[in-house]
């Protein structure tokens, strides 16, 4: 009985796994962090790519406070601006997955 429930999780687990699409590699232009929102604001140096067509505003990307990895996307949003490197963002293409109309960041990775 135990393998079947392994086997049911594992065959619906990838339903219920959101989908992320990377951008193209872009250097930091501005970082902001609101307390009223709990949101982070990415600025990028390049035009922001429309991934998430649920999301309207087009001006930022957004990251959630209270994700769990938060600290650590930040950490390497604040050192690839410092630094002058570029990262690769990864949105969620998921319907209405935004953050104040704008789309969720979900992965960060800073280029070397």
């Amino acid at each position: 009985m135990k393998i079947l429930k392994t086997i049911l999780i594992a065959s619906i687990s990838p339903l219920c796994i959101s989908a992320n699409v990377s951008i193209e590699a872009t250097s930091i232009e501005a970082l902001r962090v609101s307390e009223e929102t709990k949101i982070a604001y990415v600025n990028p140096k390049n035009t922001i790519e429309s991934v998430n067509n649920s999301c309207s505003a087009k001006d930022l990307y957004a990251l959630d406070t209270n994700d769990f990895n938060y600290q650590s996307m930040m950490s390497i949003l604040l050192a690839a601006g410092a630094s002058g490197k570029t990262v690769t963002l990864w949105v969620s293409d998921v319907a209405n997955d935004c953050l104040n109309d704008r789309q969720r960041v979900k992965v960060v990775q800073i280029n070397f």
